[in-house]
């Protein structure tokens, strides 16, 4: 059927999009500032949409809707939060990233509902990591092979890609 076709490709173009996301923000200071966050929230959101035209569905349990919803209850707590925080554009930060983590678990919900897909996470998301943190170590083991960016503030931190070292331990 041709519709099924269609419908296949879409879901792995989609997966592919997730699957790559996170290498790719990684290389925006791992989405640390609202620009990258923003434009990360759009594709995951965008990627919820598609796989809902396409007819996608939501696995059936109660605990995929307790974590769905959980984190959607976050998203408003820390919109809300708004309200009250000292400095109301940290709260506004910490929302749109929930509000990404969120897009991003219901968009995985979705498309991973296919087991020819499942088979990829693990192997690409390895890949990415590996990507990540071996042009980040590039600049302390290697010097002079690529050429990153110095800034006086950085101090001798990790500033490519995502400037801490922590964050790097954390993806490693």
């Amino acid at each position: 059927n041709h519709l099924d076709v269609i419908r296949r490709w879409t879901i792995a173009a989609v997966a592919a999009v997730l699957l790559a996301g996170p290498t790719a923000l990684a290389f925006f200071t791992g989405g640390y500032f609202e620009g990258p966050r923003v434009w990360a929230g759009a594709s995951v959101w965008a990627c919820v949409l598609v796989l809902v035209m396409i007819g996608a569905q939501l696995p059936g349990g109660r605990w995929a809707r307790l974590a769905l919803g959980g984190l959607a209850a976050l998203a408003a707590w820390s919109l809300a939060s708004m309200a009250w925080a000292q400095v109301a554009g940290d709260a506004f930060a910490a929302a749109q990233i929930v509000i990404l983590y969120t897009g991003t678990l219901l968009a995985a919900a979705l498309v991973l509902r296919e087991a020819r897909i499942r088979r990829w996470v693990e192997p690409v998301l390895a890949l990415g990591t590996a990507v990540v943190v071996g042009y980040g170590l590039a600049g302390r083991l290697v010097p002079g092979v690529l050429h990153f960016a110095r800034s006086i503030s950085a101090e001798g931190r990790l500033e490519q890609p995502l400037t801490y070292w922590n964050a790097m331990g954390e993806l490693a």
